[in-house]
């Protein structure tokens, strides 16, 4: 066998020893290799929240993984091996991803809905906001309430909803706006009689309250009626870079037994009439009743309404029997009288009101605005009475070829008595802290004679309070009042602001006693109140039977209602005109053009231009008057009497230390002024400020006077004088201070 010699196996040594080399050094660059030391979801390619019992989407998964050498790759999920989760439950669960032979995980995190997947940067309450807006201080004053200071109203019969609204990333990452439902934590604290708060957890929360932290509501239980409470509400997922009040806020609350609504239908439960009377003893069974199922409103019951939110009522929000169809009796024959379209015109009726609510004796009906609007502004308008064919009146239907407009009747709310039997005591109906809007605003439009009334009452007492009251075609409506029942037939209006009614702002046909104070009522096109006295029996000059007449005690408050006569309230009623440019030729005894001392008063309070022609308005503040539309002929009872503040009213009323009131328009049953101006058929004035009386009288033939003019204190010191006139009326006018030459 041939050996190596020394040089073959020096030169093999070597190559072995290369040879060894070269495996350490290649085992040293295995041993060195990067190590991955963590993996992520590339963003955008997994969802890595998701809403439990959803599937959890891998086939766009793209996994970052870093090495120890800071290096990092991306591996698309065609490379992986991706495990399950299970998302039949909530919270973090592991995903295994497998590459390379080795195992990683990624954190998935289940929530219970979508409310729990954004990340919130902003939390605020639509609700508390808007409360906190409409309850500051205007910049029109028409538009503030008067009472600034009212708390937050919170009915229990349903759940109370924060209306949120929130801003923040969803679980992609991307902004989203206008957020109604996140997550939130909802704390309770109830107020003690010490004015501290005690947070409420555990049963004693339980006892209060339900609350769902998805929906951010808390639906309050009888237990929680008349107290108060300050819930702190924050989103449960914050941002860490906004700070805690961008994603929380705070409200304090009352609990009292009510409704909470929140849009038009919702105000249906203002409605608990089951038949409407149509005319002719007819009626319409349960008007809204469809709607009512519809919306799985049928069962609630209620004794008070309050509103969460504005309420913008529409054609589409109320029963469509409320509207003309071509199928209505006598159709065919009223379109012939009016120029306007009358279907789908909502129909004129006096028994009519589009949301009724019956009230038991004993009980207290509420409607609590939370100083928010009731808007019918947009709400279809009458074109024709129901019964237009049956009479020639012309006030039935409007046409605006022939400038006629009507007398409208329907309401947009009634309160009525459950029985014509006497009421019983503490029987109540109550309005406070709203805003109403109408469809019937002051003009010469004259399709606004068909616009809503506000609402009408009867007989059962009413209280409303801090209420204002826009463009409607009545605003406040009293009918009937028992002066023999206390519990029947008491109207009281405090701080109450109502303006630009197309006839009256508050009309009673027979209420008993109405007292308005503190309060704030201008602009109709009629007389600001206008009182009737109804059902009476009348015979041989006097009355048989009383019937029913006004009372109205009106304390520190303004009205105003400036006319020229020349008003469509006025021109549709025919003899209206006539009295107002009389009651103008009255200026005659003030600036002395009738040949008598210029004075330092006027009735003029400014002056219009239509056309060329320059026309002075009055200010006519009541107006008593027999029952029936537009001026009535004949006598009638009823009074009006101001004070300049509560303690004047309080003592004219006092049976130990009564005083004479400061001013008043006095139509009952021994007033000699009415007497003198049905039979001497003239328009007899009466003096204010001092309580004098001028018993003489304004002929309005041939525009001679007898008023004897010896004293002048009435005319120096007064703010008001009266009108009786020869149809059996007495109206109150305002006079003005002015300067002469």
């Amino acid at each position: 066998m041939k050996t190596l010699n020394k040089t073959s196996k020096t030169f093999f040594g070597l190559i072995l020893g290369l040879t060894l080399i070269a495996l350490s050094f290649l085992l040293v660059a295995c041993n060195n290799k990067p190590k991955i030391t963590s993996c992520e979801v590339k963003p955008g390619t997994m969802a890595t929240t998701i809403i439990q019992n959803s599937t959890l989407d891998t086939s766009s998964l793209v996994v970052i993984f870093t090495y120890d050498d800071n290096s990092t790759k991306e591996v698309a999920s065609k490379y992986l091996e991706i495990g399950t989760i299970d998302t039949s439950t909530s919270g973090q669960k592991n995903l295994s991803i497998k590459y390379d032979n080795e195992t990683y995980y990624v954190v998935i995190n289940v929530v219970p809905s979508i409310s729990d997947t954004f990340m919130v940067a902003s939390l605020k309450s639509q609700l508390i906001t808007e409360f906190n807006s409409n309850r500051q201080e205007q910049i029109n004053k028409q538009t503030e309430f008067y009472d600034l200071e009212q708390p937050l109203y919170v009915g229990d019969d349903n759940e109370f909803d924060f209306r949120i609204i929130a801003s923040g990333t969803d679980i992609d990452g991307q902004p989203v706006t206008n957020l109604t439902q996140v997550r939130t934590n909802i704390k309770v604290e109830v107020k003690n009689q010490d004015n501290s708060y005690t947070t409420l957890t555990g049963t004693e929360l339980e006892n209060i309250a339900s609350i769902n932290t998805e929906k951010t509501t808390i639906d309050f239980t009888e237990n929680a009626i008349g107290k108060t409470f300050k819930i702190t509400v924050s989103a449960t997922n914050p941002d860490p870079e906004y700070d805690l009040v961008d994603t929380s806020f705070v409200a304090e609350i009352q609990v009292i037994d009510g409704y909470n609504v929140y849009n038009a239908i919702q105000l249906s439960v203002f409605d608990n009439v089951n038949k409407t009377e149509v005319g002719n003893n007819t009626y319409q069974e349960g008007i809204w009743t469809d709607l009512k199922e519809q919306h799985n409103l049928t069962n609630v019951t209620t004794n008070a309404i309050i509103l969460q939110n504005d309420i913008k009522i529409t054609k589409n929000d109320v029963p469509q029997q409320l509207f003309w169809k071509t199928t209505d009796p006598n159709y065919s024959t009223i379109l012939g009288l009016t120029d306007q379209q009358l279907e789908g015109s909502l129909i004129d009726d006096s028994s009519l009101g589009i949301y009724e609510r019956s009230v038991s004796d004993g009980e207290t009906f509420e409607l609590i605005g939370n100083y928010f609007a009731i808007d019918a502004s947009e709400f279809p308008k009458m074109v024709a009475s129901r019964d237009a064919s049956e009479t020639a009146d012309v006030t039935n239907v409007v046409n605006v070829g022939k400038g006629s407009g009507m007398t409208a009747h329907t309401c947009l709310l009634k309160t009525i008595p459950a029985t014509d039997t006497p009421i019983a005591q503490n029987t109540n109906v109550n309005y406070k802290n709203i805003y109403f809007i109408g469809n019937a605003e002051i003009g010469n439009d004259v399709t606004n004679s068909g616009g809503l009334l506000m609402m009408k009452n009867k007989k059962i007492n009413f209280n409303a309070y801090n209420t204002v009251t826009h463009n409607f075609y009545i605003g406040y409506y009293f009918e009937l009042g028992d002066k023999d029942n206390p519990n029947d037939g008491e109207y009281v209006l405090n701080k109450i602001k109502s303006y630009n009614s197309y006839q009256t702002q508050l009309y009673s046909w027979g209420g008993d006693h109405i007292v308005i104070k503190n309060s704030e009522i201008l602009g109709a096109g009629g007389p600001a109140i206008i009182a009737d006295h109804c059902n009476f029996q009348f015979s041989g000059g006097t009355f048989t039977v009383e019937g029913n007449y006004t009372g109205l005690d009106i304390i520190n408050t303004k009205l105003e209602s400036k006319i020229s006569g020349k008003e469509p309230w006025f021109e549709q009623y025919p003899g209206t005109s006539q009295i107002a440019a009389n009651l103008l030729l009255l200026e005659a005894f003030f600036d002395g053009s009738a040949g008598l001392p210029a004075l330092n008063k006027t009735i003029i309070a400014d002056k219009i231009t239509a056309g060329s022609v320059e026309t002075g308005r009055l200010n006519a503040i009541v107006l008593l008057k027999r029952n029936g539309e537009g001026a009535t002929d004949g006598r009638c009872f009823g009074y009006a009497r101001f004070f300049d503040n509560e303690e004047d009213y309080n003592k004219y009323y006092s049976t130990e230390n009564p005083v004479e009131t400061t001013f008043g328009l006095d139509l009952d049953k021994n007033s000699s002024l009415i007497d003198n101006a049905l039979q001497n058929k003239a328009h007899y004035i009466e003096a204010s400020g001092n309580g004098v009386y001028i018993n003489q009288g304004y002929r309005s033939t041939n525009q001679d006077s007898n008023i004897n003019l010896s004293t002048k204190t009435f005319y120096d010191q007064g703010d008001y004088i009266n009108l009786y006139t020869n149809m059996g009326m007495g109206i109150v006018i305002q006079m003005y201070d002015t300067v002469r030459k």
